[in-house]
């Protein structure tokens, strides 16, 4: 199943990714999240959880130490992979995030991959019968429930688990989803905030994902009209053709993202060019014009050459 919206998508944007890398100020860019499910940070994204702070622009980026649980985020700072993006994501009460319906048994884990790393394994727990939703997630409130052996290639090729969900559990629960990369010490961190149903069935076939309209940034300083500028490349799928794209920037000093005076038109094929003359720290991410997709962010160094 493709993970990226179509197999060109996952091909043009290698090489953007590999540049982005080198540009962003942040420790991470975007690499994945879980979709379906939807988990905590995913719904962030969407508006539906409210109040999350800035992992909203940035979902996939919840990256940490791998070896949980005997390593990675500490108690208290599970949800958000260390504290990361402030940490609003640790906030945990038995009303403070939107949870979706699942039932008992067979649960498809679908995961949305904007970096498809290479892959060690994924494993899945679930908070335990009898927790309490009213204090901040720890290691002794998840049971191990199963874990996807990998090769070492990249996640796409593995992108849907099932994971079983034990018959004891019932309503409120987190699930949490743990991403190990390969050929780093890092791994992804996602919960799931799910509602056990006593009756019905999980969907386990593959859902069809957000990938069908999708917008995947990379931002590089460059010479714009022969001055120190920023860059931003990317590829737009699964919108209308002749479509065009909100730009929101923020530089350094400013508080609020600023929308671009004049939208990012996109080719044929998907491809859009997005540039602007300054030597400051820039931040900057695409919207569709209609707003209802939107890309992560990216963070562009400021310039030492001179503006």
């Amino acid at each position: 199943m493709k993970r990226l919206g179509t197999a060109g998508l996952a091909a043009a944007s290698a090489g953007a990714f590999a540049l982005a890398t080198l540009a962003f100020a942040h420790p991470a860019s975007a690499h994945g999240y879980v979709f379906a499910p939807e988990s905590r940070a995913y719904l962030c994204q969407t508006g539906v959880n409210m109040d999350c702070g800035p992992i909203q622009y940035e979902p996939h980026s919840l990256e940490g130490r791998k070896g949980f649980p005997q390593v990675g985020p500490a108690d208290g700072k599970i949800a958000s992979a260390g504290g990361l993006f402030g940490g609003f994501l640790d906030e945990q009460t038995a009303t403070r995030w939107a949870k979706t319906d699942i039932a008992a048994g067979p649960l498809m884990m679908d995961w949305s991959y904007s970096a498809p790393h290479a892959t060690s394994k994924w494993h899945y727990y679930m908070t335990k019968p009898g927790w309490n939703p009213n204090k901040p997630l720890a290691r002794a409130d998840f049971e191990l429930i199963t874990t996807v052996a990998h090769d070492g290639t990249e996640a796409i090729t593995n992108p849907d688990h099932t994971m079983n969900v034990p018959a004891d559990r019932s309503g409120y629960h987190v699930i949490l989803a743990v991403w190990d990369i390969a050929d780093t010490p890092n791994a992804f961190y996602h919960v799931i905030d799910v509602n056990v149903l006593t009756e019905g069935r999980n969907v386990i076939a593959p859902p069809d994902g957000p990938e069908q309209a999708a917008i995947v940034i990379a931002g590089s300083r460059s010479k714009v009209r022969g001055k120190n500028g920023v860059k931003v490349t990317g590829i737009a799928s699964g919108l209308e053709s002749s479509s065009r794209l909100r730009p929101f920037v923020k530089m350094r000093g400013q508080s609020e993202y600023q929308e671009g005076r004049a939208l990012v038109p996109v080719d044929y094929d998907g491809d859009f060019v997005w540039q602007r003359r300054t030597g400051k720290k820039t931040y900057v991410y695409m919207q569709s014009e209609d707003g209802s997709v939107r890309s992560t962010r990216v963070v562009i160094s400021e310039s030492y050459s001179g503006s």
